[in-house]
């Protein structure tokens, strides 16, 4: 009992620091401006020009330079970082652009990093714009599909020792095609594990598109059933989500905090675009008895002792709600100023950083 309520208590001090320290990063992200925005000079070989990104008609080895408008309305000199990064489908299913870390898929045949070439850093005056360049050197050989990818831009900022300083930047989508000739859409399903998903316990299914097409508005119905045939979960995600050309998504399948139970299962999923396509996969898998300890160890409550005191938890829980609830309006602030700043920004992550004007997927 002494040491349940011990856990609890600490879990509570670290609770409230973590409430401080969301605190103290709000603070910081009220008080900075993002002082500088992005622009694409679109050239002439521009698909179409009503849309602010590039979406580029190019040819079997051309060589081309494009640039980027930066424009720092601040008052101070300002740096910013520049990379340029391959598309991929996120965690939540979604095609992003914001990582240049993700380990490409191995049908990827074209590489972002191979075909480009651009000062990793750029400097500028203040209340100064200038024509940052990109070189373009298409591959020798000619495809049909697409090569997807985004300009990223970040605000270079001092790192303060024990703050969290937010950084702010744009993604511009970079989109690059040589035909029209259309690419006969595939998904594959390439393995299905137990694992801890988004703090829980789950089950992950491995989906790959290894085709040069990015595919969108994306649905999701999965039924896993036991030995005995008897369904023991069910799923569904019509978020019209997405997948980058060439790239994997882990498609987790909540077990909502129950333990995993050793045992032979069968998956059931059935994936479906906008265009009408469908694809349907049953995939035996196994969770073996050492699988399930593991996670389900790795889960398990700090004080699960039903003599614990239950203020601490009760006192936790009004501090993790009144954090959520904090992080929510801050979250609606910052949108709505940055919507007022930057007209074309589309989405606010997480980190600070508004992406914006990014190629849809169809």
């Amino acid at each position: 009992m002494k040491k349940a309520a011990y856990q609890a208590i600490k879990s509570l001090l670290v609770g409230m620091a973590l409430l401080l320290l969301f605190c103290s990063a709000a603070q910081l992200a009220e008080g900075e401006e993002i002082g500088f925005n992005v622009q694409a000079s679109l050239p002439d070989n521009q698909l179409d020009k009503e849309i602010s990104y590039y979406d580029l008609r190019m040819q079997a080895g051309q060589k081309q330079e494009i640039t980027l408008t930066i424009s720092n309305t601040s008052q101070q000199e300002q740096t910013y970082e520049i990379n340029l990064n391959q598309a991929y489908t996120n965690k939540n299913g979604f095609i992003d652009y914001e990582r240049s870390d993700v380990k490409p898929d191995n049908s990827q045949r074209y590489q972002l990093t191979d075909i480009v070439i651009y000062d990793s850093e750029v400097t500028v005056s203040p209340k100064t714009s200038i024509d940052f360049p990109i070189q373009l050197n298409m591959p020798e050989e000619s495809f049909d599909g697409e090569i997807l990818g985004g300009i990223q831009v970040l605000k270079k900022t001092k790192e303060v020792e024990g703050k969290i300083v937010n950084r702010y930047g744009y993604i511009i989508g970079l989109r690059l095609t040589e035909t029209d000739t259309p690419v006969q859409r595939k998904l594959e399903l390439n393995e299905v594990r137990a694992e801890k998903t988004f703090g829980s316990t789950g089950i992950v299914a491995e989906i790959r598109n290894p085709t040069m097409e990015g595919i969108g508005h994306l649905k999701y119905e999965a039924a896993i059933k036991n030995s005995e045939k008897e369904i023991v979960r069910e799923k569904t995600y019509d978020e019209e989500m997405s997948m980058a050309p060439n790239s994997v998504y882990d498609f987790a399948i909540d077990w909502e905090e129950e333990p995993l139970e050793a045992g032979e299962y069968m998956l059931h999923l059935t994936v479906s675009d906008g265009k009408g396509n469908r694809w349907d996969f049953e995939e035996p898998f196994e969770i073996s008895e050492r699988e399930a300890e593991k996670i389900n160890q790795s889960l398990l409550p700090i004080a699960s002792s039903s003599n614990a005191p239950s203020w601490p938890f009760m006192i936790l829980g009004v501090l993790s709600a009144g954090a959520v609830f904090l992080c929510y309006l801050h979250s609606e602030k910052k949108k709505q100023r940055q919507r007022v700043l930057i007209k074309t920004a589309n989405t606010l992550n997480s980190s600070g950083h508004v992406q914006e004007q990014e190629p849809p997927s169809q």
